[in-house]
């Protein structure tokens, strides 16, 4: 790991006490040109050190990159998936003869392991494709077909994989805001702007930004909205997830089918001063 500016400039001076003919060059000057040259040598030093950091950081990453049959590989290969080119294999290797990333559909994909029916262990993968204004949408029916068959085309023999594209659940919440009166309207409009209301854009941020299969938590939540210089405190009251039929009430905390979330428009924030 690399030595912070200070712990090499100290390294310095120690090494320098050991030779008693250079304490003519000392000088508490900020400019002398002994302490310049110290100062230059220590940022080189850092430099050098904090490349390989770097280096051993993404070293490592391909190390683990290359280790096949994981769950992250498993990952790795459906992000790599390129809708409408054809695969090639050799040497017991499977590829594309071109790299062509407008052809790369899969924006955010996850994998797990979990049990079938007949109790034989079976990988799950998630995969959904960009939406507009940032948004996560699932393949259309060709897509996902042809995810399928590329997925059959890598996988390891043997082993039972399902996958799921799915539109995001829904999460409707009732939410206590107490505001800044200062900062924002009793409607939660900010003051001068009655179009833009922090609190709703908080939490619909918040859902973009949980990881892809992540768990939502009401206590997350809190905290996020707790950052905004506009609220003195925030209570989730109550919530519930829409995947399909009707809204299901939950508490505190909820994994999403499709592994990703969207605001329900209805859900109630309800502002008090």
């Amino acid at each position: 790991m690399a030595r912070t500016f200070e712990e090499i400039v100290t390294e310095i001076n120690t090494e320098q006490a050991q030779y008693p003919e250079l304490n003519d060059l000392n000088s508490n000057s900020a400019d002398s040109f002994w302490k310049l040259i110290k100062n230059m040598f220590a940022f080189l030093v850092r430099t050098y050190e904090l490349g390989l950091d770097k280096f051993k950081a993404e070293t490592d990453y391909a190390i683990q990159s290359q280790q096949i049959g994981t769950l992250q590989w498993y990952v790795n290969r459906v992000k790599e998936f390129q809708y409408g080119d054809l695969l090639h294999v050799e040497s017991n290797k499977v590829f594309y003869a071109n790299f062509d990333a407008t052809k790369r559909l899969i924006k955010q994909a996850s994998a797990t392991e979990t049990l079938g029916g007949n109790s034989r262990a079976k990988i799950v993968i998630k995969a959904v494709k960009s939406g507009p204004v940032n948004t996560l949408v699932p393949l259309s029916i060709d897509e996902h077909d042809a995810l399928k068959e590329y997925i059959k085309k890598i996988k390891f023999a043997g082993v039972t994989i399902e996958t799921v594209t799915l539109g995001a659940d829904t999460i409707r919440l009732k939410i206590e805001i107490q505001i800044n009166r200062l900062m924002l309207n009793p409607d939660g409009s900010r003051i001068g702007s009655p179009t833009d209301f922090p609190v709703k854009n908080a939490i619909v941020q918040y859902l973009r930004e949980l990881p892809f299969d992540g768990t939502f938590y009401w206590t997350q939540l809190t905290d996020r909205l707790q950052l905004l210089d506009e609220i003195k405190d925030t209570v989730v009251q109550q919530s519930w997830y829409l995947n399909g039929g009707s809204f299901t009430e939950f508490g505190r905390l909820y994994a999403p089918a499709s592994g990703h979330l969207i605001l329900d428009q209805n859900s109630i924030i309800n502002y008090v001063s």
